[in-house]
Formats: structure tokens, sequence, C-alpha cells
């Protein structure tokens, strides 16, 4: 995914300030794709590249997350900087939070684009770090459909 060449350097900007300019941008026929340029900087992969360093151990250490191995250990022994390193973690995670948030907005222009970068961050994630974030608001979904649907049969 390419970067706007208009935009502030990604290295700037961190997670938070692209939610809040995705934020202040109105989602309505006029904005949405403004709102959409600021959304896709939440791309999994695109926020691996730009915001963060990739390294081939980052790789590592996610492989071994996902597998439930004593990843604190062995980040001490390779002398890691366990903050930084965990900040990449909540980082995705906040992303992720932010784009399904964004699904609550009713405008559907922004449902396929948003949908595409949950898939990436649900490809590229650990899997039960994904879910655990996923399956309340599918809960929470179901359940208010299910409502929905039982106020109208009652009608």
């Amino acid at each position: 995914m390419a970067v706007p060449n208009d935009m502030p350097d990604f290295r700037q900007l961190g997670v938070f300030e692209i939610c809040l300019a995705a934020e202040r941008t109105e989602a309505n026929v006029h904005t949405y794709r403004e709102k959409l340029v600021h959304l896709r900087k939440l791309d999994h992969e695109l926020m691996r590249h730009q915001l963060y360093e990739p390294t081939e151990l980052y790789d590592k250490v996610c492989a071994l997350f996902s597998l439930r191995f004593f990843v604190i250990d062995l980040m001490s022994k390779m002398f890691l900087d366990l903050r930084k390193l965990s900040h990449r973690f909540a980082c995705f995670q906040v992303a992720l939070k932010y784009v399904i948030g964004c699904l609550y907005i009713n405008f559907t222009l922004l449902w396929d684009p948003v949908i595409q970068l949950i898939k990436s961050h649900a490809v590229a994630m650990d899997r039960k770090v994904f879910w655990d974030i996923w399956t309340p608001h599918l809960q929470s979904s179901a359940a208010a459909s299910g409502e929905h649907f039982f106020s109208e049969c009652s009608q």
C-alpha cells in the first residue's frame, strides 16, 4: 500500500494520532474519501512497515508469542527493550479496535474498506489476540440483532 506524498511522515504520527485524524473527519458523501485515507493507514502491513521498522526478530517473537513460549525470558536474554515490543503489540490492538468501531458508523460506503482492514489484522495477528478482540463485537452484534428480530416479531 502506497503512502500518500502529501501526508506527514508516518514515523512522526502514532496510532492514536491516525485514529484521531480519522475520527475528526466526518463520514459523509463529501468527506468519506479523506476518512478512508486515514483509515487505510491502520492496515496491519502498512503499520508494520511504516510505523515500526520491520525486523526478522519481530517476526520471530510474533511466532513465538503465538506458540505461547516464555517470550519475556527469551527477550530478556536477547537484551530487547520490552516496552518497545509491547508497544508494538498494543498499537496493532488499538488500530484493530478502532477499525472494528468504524463498523458501527451508519455509513455503508465505509464498511467494505473497513472489513478489508479488519481482514489485514486477522491474517497478520496472532489468532488468539485477534479473536479476543473480535469475539465480543460479534457477540454483542448477534445479541442486538436477536433483540431487534424478536421486537419486530412481537409487533
